[in-house]
């Protein structure tokens, strides 16, 4: 099987392989660049240094030669020529040995360098035998010492200096212009080896490119098919099949995902089925409950009236708890209903809620006046949204924020926005009586009461409603709160709800 395992292998070897390519046509390179550079830095250049300083003394010796024929006053000659044939041109030569010793014998600079090395010395005798001549003022007094000396310089000294001179001349222009060559041989080989290195860096770079988009277009294309096939089964296309061209784990992943969609689909026709038996049940029980209540309430009413001052406190009671409880029974009733009927409207439209809440505020104006609520908002966003739903929203949050207050305390119930990238966030704040913390994350359960119907009325499904409506708008809900310090329910709206988002 063509496994995603060996195209990553595939892709990785081939991008490694031309690489190592690369590197070993930069070392063959590297290494004659090296090598050039190895015989400038250990042949040429101390040749040439050699030469120069064979040059310098051997110029500064027959001068001194020269000074010794004419000065009586010999100190300071005889001291520098001590020097120079004692130190400096011995040292020198051996410097000169060392380094001929590198050179092939039948080198013809071996035998140059040879040649200087062995005039040097018999020149050195030579200055020295004409230093023995010439020691005191009595020797230059004496023309056969001075004629000897005179023979010995013009002779000999003066012959061996011209040939050094002479030897020299000849290795540096045969050393400079191999140093020349080598260089102009060096500075190719750098051109060839940047060339080899943008030229050789250049088609890596275009084989791994081309290998790794083709590897890369051949896992993620799949994968893109496979997210856009999860995006449309997530918003309710379960007839949506994928189809991937491959022998990989991608390909079994696609048959896999396919499977799992038709469970899906299957799954899902039974769950709309039994939530339309659920809807239908609960429709139906809620409309059939309505009419025996309604009968309940109306002889409740008829005995309150005919027989009113008739009955004992017993019986007057019993008549009341009956109204009470058939009036409840009704209001849950309709809950219920509202309840099971949410998510019906399917119409998204654009929605002013400064207008949304300006129509809240007219269905509860006999609670707000009842209440003496100051209720606040101001320039709130239009969004996107189901209109009913979002009115029964404001309409359970605004209500229960005017429902539980603290006795003898104005309620003031504030509604404000933040606006967020992919979402608005709102807040419903209050003065009330607050929530505890450990009751915050049960409230939004249907039928869930924190207090009981003789402190504040109501049939526990408001903030179900509430939880139900914004999960059609892709939010979520929350409460902060302290207890008597108020509260404030948070709740985000997803921008765009039909568009598979979570918001949080």
């Amino acid at each position: 099987m063509n496994t995603i395992k060996s195209k990553l292998i595939l892709a990785f070897g081939t991008t490694i392989t031309v690489l190592l390519l690369v590197m070993v046509l930069k070392s063959q390179y590297s290494k004659k660049s090296e090598t050039i550079q190895e015989v400038i830095d250990f042949r040429i250049e101390p040749a040439l240094e050699i030469l120069h300083e064979y040059r310098t003394f051997n110029n500064e010796l027959f001068l001194i030669a020269l000074n010794k024929i004419s000065s009586t006053k010999s100190d300071k000659i005889t001291n520098r020529m001590k020097v120079i044939t004692e130190v400096e041109l011995p040292h020198l030569n051996n410097r000169a040995f060392d380094l001929i010793a590198t050179f092939p014998p039948d080198d013809p600079e071996f035998s140059s360098f040879s040649k200087i090395i062995s005039t040097s010395d018999n020149a050195i005798i030579n200055v020295k035998d004409m230093f023995i001549i010439l020691q005191t003022n009595n020797d230059y007094a004496k023309i056969e010492k001075l004629n000897v000396s005179s023979t010995l310089l013009k002779d000999k000294i003066a012959l061996q200096f011209s040939e050094i001179d002479h030897l020299v001349s000849a290795l540096q222009i045969n050393f400079n212009l191999e140093s020349k060559t080598k260089k102009t041989e060096l500075n190719r080989q750098l051109i060839n080896l940047n060339k080899i290195i943008v030229i050789s860096s250049t088609v890596a770079i275009l084989i791994s490119v081309l290998v790794a988009f083709k590897t890369i277009h051949s896992i993620v294309k799949p994968i893109k098919i496979l997210q856009d096939g999860a995006k449309r089964i997530s918003k309710g296309d379960y007839e949506h099949r994928v189809t991937l061209n491959g022998k990989d784990e991608l390909n079994e992943l696609g048959d896999n995902f396919n499977n799992m969609a038709n469970s899906l689909s299957r799954s899902f026709e039974n769950i709309n089925s039994k939530n339309k038996e659920l809807e239908q049940f609960v429709y139906i029980a809620s409309h059939d409950l309505q009419e025996p209540l309604r009968t309940i309430s109306s002889f409740s009413k008829i005995l309150t009236e005919q027989y009113k001052g008739q009955l004992d406190d017993t019986g007057e009671h019993s008549l009341r708890f009956i109204s009470e409880a058939t009036s409840r029974m009704q209001f849950l009733v309709k809950d219920l209903m509202d309840y099971s009927r949410l998510g019906n409207d399917k119409s998204l439209e654009t929605i002013n809620c400064d207008e949304l809440i300006l129509g809240v505020q007219t269905d509860l104006s006999e609670l707000i006046k009842d209440t003496n609520t100051d209720l606040i908002f101001n320039e709130l966003p239009n969004i996107n949204g189901y209109k009913t739903a979002l009115r029964l929203l404001f309409q359970n949050l605004i209500n229960n924020a005017m429902k539980f207050q603290k006795k003898g305390v104005k309620p003031i119930v504030e509604i404000f926005y933040e606006d967020d990238q992919n979402f608005w966030k709102f807040g419903v704040k209050d003065n009330g009586i607050g929530i505890a913390p450990e009751h915050q994350s049960k409230i939004f359960s249907i039928f869930k009461r924190l207090h009981t119907n003789k402190e504040y009325q109501g049939t526990g499904i408001g903030l179900a409603h509430c939880q139900k409506i914004i999960e059609m708008h892709k939010g979520r809900i929350w409460v902060e709160s302290q207890k008597n310090q108020g509260s404030t329910f948070y709740f985000t709206l997803a921008k765009n709800p039909d568009i598979d988002s979570v918001l949080v």
